[in-house]
């Protein structure tokens, strides 16, 4: 990706962290990124394909600061807290892309053309959640019994719910991940 490219959707995620989708404007974008609204509309086509860009690099972001870190040799079960749990942390750019992540994601029942990529989004991350649960299952640290697909698709669910309320301060960040933790324990059927 260009840098230049980079730069604009880099703004784009600070003009939605900041003031959400509704009502945004190219022109917003162009300001923040210090860009011509030209510009943009040469890389990106217009309101509807920047946001759908930007819900891909978003998910990029995420997958820097979800990818597994924990101790050499832990388990699929150890992997699959520490994943769903680095979704939810006081980390200003976790912040800002669950922030940008749910308010496209959002959009997307106003806006059809938005749909098709928050659906392959929500797949995508399911699916690799539920291909960690079946590597805990073949190694034992997961019962056999559980469906991988539909224990991914209801935990990666309940990140976006727990993520809503924690943002909106219904639920502190700790609370959230204690409420996580116990959910994917009831889950798996297995504590961590």
């Amino acid at each position: 990706m260009s840098e230049r490219k980079q730069e604009i959707l880099e703004a784009a995620c600070r003009v939605i962290g900041r003031r959400g989708v509704r009502g945004l404007r190219v022109e917003e974008i162009a300001r923040e990124a210090d860009v011509s609204v030209a510009l943009i509309y040469y890389y990106f086509d217009g309101r509807a394909n920047l946001l759908q860009r930007v819900l891909e690099y978003v998910n990029d972001r995420a997958g820097l600061y979800t990818e597994t870190r924990p101790a050499a040799g832990a388990s699929a079960r150890e992997r699959i807290d520490d994943v769903l749990l680095r979704e939810i942390q006081d980390d200003p750019a976790v912040i800002e892309n669950v922030i940008v992540w749910s308010e496209v994601t959002a959009s997307a029942l106003f806006e059809p053309n938005l749909r098709d990529a928050v659906c392959r989004s929500n797949e995508r991350w399911a699916a690799s959640l539920a291909e960690l649960i079946r590597t805990g299952q073949q190694e034992g640290t997961v019962p056999g019994g559980i469906a991988a697909d539909d224990a991914a698709v209801r935990l990666t669910a309940l990140v976006d719910g727990l993520s809503s309320r924690w943002l909106t301060g219904a639920m502190t960040a700790e609370v959230a991940r204690d409420l996580l933790q116990q959910a994917i324990a009831r889950e798996l059927g297995v504590p961590a």
